[in-house]
């Protein structure tokens, strides 16, 4: 997996377990607060089927937070949770609509972007797991 966007406080290698190492966002100085960083999945099958990600997370003030899939087909960004969410981490499987073949471009790249927003005090967005699993 590879990170676009973002100022991360942590590192990436450990989104894989569950393992209460976290990559954290410090949100923006200006309001809205915000964080936002997309990550890439490289080397996936146009072929793929039942695609679905595991994600652990949680945020701090609690906030909205918003996932999103990248649709390669349409170039629109397709959501795949938003909620509330706070100091308890989440722990859910998300599965994006239509056939999985639609989120990975040319080149065996799925994106997902994961955003936060808040009019009030500084966030920080922990991600404990994402993953990306399908069958091929």
């Amino acid at each position: 997996m590879v990170v676009d966007r973002g100022t991360p406080l942590g590192g990436l290698a450990d989104l894989q377990a569950n393992d209460n190492v976290f990559y954290v966002l410090k949100g923006t100085a200006t309001l809205p607060r915000e964080t936002q960083w997309r990550a890439r999945f490289t080397n996936v099958p146009a072929t793929l089927t039942n695609l679905r990600f595991s994600l652990r997370d949680k945020v701090s003030p609690a906030c909205m937070r918003t996932v999103e899939i990248l649709n390669v087909t349409t170039g629109t960004w397709t959501l795949l949770d938003q909620r509330s969410l706070g100091a308890a981490e989440t722990n859910l499987t998300l599965i994006p609509p239509g056939p999985a073949s639609q989120y990975v471009d040319a080149a065996g790249v799925v994106t997902v972007r994961l955003s936060t927003l808040i009019n009030g005090t500084l966030q920080r967005h922990r991600t404990d797991v994402l993953l990306a699993q399908y069958d091929s």
